[in-house]
């Protein structure tokens, strides 16, 4: 993966693998994007579930709403 031991730092193409060939290389950089969409993704529902989890009434249409951006 392309994960680094500094949090918010990602190694891709031949920083991560110097003697990698071209497609090789690409690949890394397509799978990287993958995992850093996938952790924006995860950051945003625990930050959508918290708002619902905190919300001081029960209406849950306004919470779903919430979660839609309506």
């Amino acid at each position: 993966m392309p994960w680094t031991s500094v949090k918010g730092v990602w190694a891709v193409d031949n920083a991560a693998n110097p003697a990698a060939p071209v497609p090789l290389a690409a690949g890394s950089g397509a799978t990287a994007a993958l995992a850093l969409n996938a952790e924006f993704i995860a950051k945003d529902v625990a930050a959508a579930s918290e708002r619902v989890a905190t919300r001081s009434h029960g209406n849950t249409t306004g919470a779903v709403a919430d979660l839609l951006g309506a």
